[in-house]
């Protein structure tokens, strides 16, 4: 069983598949039907077309559309309207995905839930980053220097009001800005700058974050699940090169390598990064079908 499949696009269809090492580990649950509880089925379609055709933003945008639409109650409907403002984020149309994830941008129950969350204010973060590196292009016109605080941002008349900077991200930490001047040129020290949030780091820029792919970001993979009592375990293989063939067991709402596992079902895991949810077809129980 193939994982999601990676590779550019060639003639409307992908040729290479992520991981295939770790492709045996994967079991279709053959002859059981999908979950009641849950549209599986529904999101499996809709993961497949999201991977398929990456690069086409209306096609799966009305995919999304048409999930919730059949499914306005699903408990799997935050992973579709976040796989929709995925796909409005790239088509430049950010306002529509805020408000896709703006329903999901405060505590809520469920494990389906806090993984929006947790993308939700990712993205947010991103953006509020944007308008904070705008306010300092503005002050850097007229300064040409940057500040050594961000809070002169919002005491100096050429940064207008709506750009005064937040003091801190959507998780409420203060942001790490910091003058950091150029490599082997002694005295540029407020020529460059580093801003970042730390729940973020270097994929707080909101546009190179658009540009990263699942497979550079997901480290972890699930190669089996197993009944933990009253929750299922999954365990995941450790991708990163460096991981040293490490396994890591999570039950749903469990977080590990900034991986969180949000939704183990009859067929699908689903997991998010504070990037990307990604969608597997479940491995066996233990293993077996």
């Amino acid at each position: 069983m193939e994982g999601w499949k990676s590779g550019r696009l060639e003639g409307g269809r992908r040729e290479a598949c992520w991981l295939r090492s770790v492709a045996m580990g994967f079991l279709f649950l053959a002859g059981s039907e999908w979950c009641d509880a849950a549209n599986e089925s529904g999101l499996w379609e809709l993961w497949e077309l999201h991977i398929e055709y990456e690069e086409d933003h209306e096609r799966v945008v009305a995919a999304c559309r048409t999930f919730e639409g059949k499914n306005s109650e699903d408990p799997l409907l935050p992973v579709v309207h976040g796989l929709e403002a995925w796909h409005e984020f790239r088509r430049e149309q950010p306002a529509r995905a805020l408000r896709l994830l703006k329903p999901y941008s405060s505590s809520g129950e469920g494990w389906v839930h806090r993984g929006s969350e947790i993308l939700a204010n990712a993205w947010v973060t991103r953006l509020q980053r944007d308008r904070i590196v705008e306010a300092l292009q503005h002050y850097y016109r007229v300064e040409i220097r940057y500040p050594k605080r961000l809070e002169e941002l919002a005491a100096h008349s050429a940064v207008p009001k709506a750009l005064h900077p937040t003091e801190t991200d959507r998780w409420g930490t203060r942001w790490d800005y910091r003058l950091v001047g150029f490599d082997g040129t002694p005295g540029f020290l407020d020529q460059r700058y580093v801003l970042e949030s730390i729940h973020l780091r270097g994929t707080s820029d909101y546009k190179k974050a658009l540009e990263v792919s699942i497979e550079e970001s997901m480290r972890l993979v699930p190669v089996q699940v197993s009944d933990g009592g009253e929750a299922k375990v999954v365990r995941f293989e450790n991708t990163d090169p460096g991981g040293g063939n490490e396994v890591v067991a999570l039950s749903p709402g469990g977080e590990a390598h900034g991986v969180y596992l949000a939704f183990v079902g009859e067929h699908l895991i689903v997991i998010c990064d504070r990037l990307h949810w990604a969608v597997f077809r479940g491995p066996g129980r233990d293993g077996r079908k």
